[in-house]
């Protein structure tokens, strides 16, 4: 009975090391590929919304009226080990504002602003469109590895406040 239960204990340790080797593997993968710079155009419905991600920086443009394409497209580009998001710019109107509606506030970026007028509907409510920081003109947001964003606003009499400079631009 002893040997047995040494088995079993040599067995549970096997296997806990195992995993661990794994995940740390999986781990550092990712961590390697996250490194390096990728743009990635997202389905959301009638809309694309784009992910850019050089090292350690996120940015996300959102915009789409389909938020289970949408989540489904973000799961794939972000990692588990990394779901952190830094800049999150949205952009729409009307249904066009239902796929970045729930990341709006879940998001945590260090910024989240809107690009262009997002109107007046319940969508862009449920973004809370009165209160985000609105971009105007130009704006270059600066990422590591020599990766540059630049978002290129029509200029609207009468919009929102301007977003504040985060320091990237």
């Amino acid at each position: 009975m002893g040997r047995g239960r040494r088995r079993i204990g040599l067995l549970l340790v096997l296997v806990a090391v195992a995993a661990s080797v794994t995940t740390v593997l999986v781990d550092a993968a990712w961590r390697v590929e996250s490194r390096r710079p990728r743009v990635v155009l997202m389905g959301a419905g009638d809309q694309l919304s784009v992910w850019v991600a050089a090292g350690d920086a996120r940015l996300l443009l959102a915009s789409g009226d389909d938020p289970a394409a949408f989540g489904n497209a973000l799961a794939q580009v972000r990692r588990a080990t990394a779901p952190r998001l830094d800049v999150l710019l949205v952009a729409g109107e009307g249904r066009r504002l239902l796929a970045p509606a729930a990341l709006v506030n879940e998001s945590g970026a260090r910024l989240v602003a809107a690009v262009g007028p997002l109107g007046s509907s319940p969508e862009a409510e449920a973004v809370g469109a009165t209160t985000l920081p609105m971009l105007s003109g130009s704006r270059r947001f600066r990422l590591p590895d020599g990766l540059s964003v630049v978002i290129e606003v029509d200029q609207v009499e009468g919009a929102g406040e301007e977003a504040p400079d985060d320091g990237s631009g």
